[in-house]
């Protein structure tokens, strides 16, 4: 569907930053750049990135940045595609955990148990409450049928 309302972009882009974080995930990976692409229904287009001093790993992290991004256009046109893609990717290595605030232990402790569930019983079983009832709403377009670059 093909829209300007700020809150079925909002929805629709919750769900892409729900699918390549738990691919980034899936892949061991966190991101410290975010990148998001509209196509308008009059064929233009915009498309802005932002690096970030932190890592970018839960999915909530994801749709804050790319919602930040999103909201920076400065035409507001009817969106004919929405894409989101992460970069300056780093591998996930174990961390030091601090003593007294473990908030970020915590957040990556539930997105990785969420993961685990929805990989064991199927995907988007559990999902933000943005994204109800969007079955089917975003098709996968995967260039080259890969997420990730191996080298």
């Amino acid at each position: 569907e093909q829209t300007d309302d700020p809150k079925k972009l909002a929805r629709l882009l919750m769900k892409l930053c729900d699918k390549i974080g738990s691919r980034l995930r899936r892949n061991n990976f966190q991101a410290y750049g975010i990148h998001v692409s509209c196509v308008y229904t009059d064929m233009t287009y915009w498309h802005m990135g932002k690096t970030m001093h932190t890592p970018l790993y839960s999915t909530i992290d994801l749709f804050k940045k790319a919602l930040w991004v999103l909201n920076q256009q400065t035409n507001r046109k009817k969106v004919r595609n929405l894409a989101v893609s992460c970069y300056h990717l780093q591998e996930t290595k174990p961390e030091q955990l601090d003593l007294f605030d473990d908030s970020q232990s915590n957040k990556k402790k539930l997105t990785d148990a969420v993961d685990r569930i929805n990989n064991k019983y199927g995907a988007f079983v559990i999902t933000p409450a943005l994204m109800m009832g969007m079955q089917d709403q975003i098709v996968d377009r995967i260039a080259f049928g890969s997420s990730f670059l191996i080298q």
